[in-house]
């Protein structure tokens, strides 16, 4: 114990270790509390995006190719979308359930966070409004 108090050197390597460990720690755990909300933000600006392009595509397309195109569109994007008349009818609806096996069981994940966006968009002299709905699983 009297060579770590005499001994500048040893003093030096576990003070600067002690500094590294701490800010690993303090790093690790700004990563931990703040990268799932950028992950959400930016997932959930990347759906809405992608509805506005969507709802221009179906401003052009006539109504019977709608169930088809938003089925795929939400299997590229991983959503669910619903597309409304303007008396709010429903004119098709797509669904993209995210699961996960757990324990020999298939379970749906229950720590997701939710949003939903919605755009209005016209069709032959109709307004239509599509609703799409996305999940963020938690880290």
């Amino acid at each position: 114990m009297s060579k770590i108090k005499n001994n500048l050197s040893v003093k030096i390597f576990l003070g600067i270790a002690l500094i590294l460990l701490a800010v690993s720690f303090l790093m690790f755990g700004m990563l931990r509390i703040f990268m799932p909300k950028t992950y959400e933000n930016e997932l959930f600006s990347q759906v809405t995006a992608n509805t506005k392009t969507f709802a221009k595509q179906l401003e052009n397309s006539p109504q019977n190719d709608w169930e088809s195109m938003l089925i795929q569109f939400c299997l590229a994007n991983n959503i669910g979308a619903t597309i409304f008349d303007k008396n709010g009818s429903q004119i098709a609806n797509a669904n993209v359930f995210v699961y996960t096996e757990k324990d020999g069981a298939v379970t749906q994940n229950e720590n997701k966070t939710s949003t939903s966006y919605n755009r209005a968009f016209e069709n032959d002299g109709k307004i239509y409004t599509i609703t799409a709905y996305a999940n963020a699983e938690s880290v």
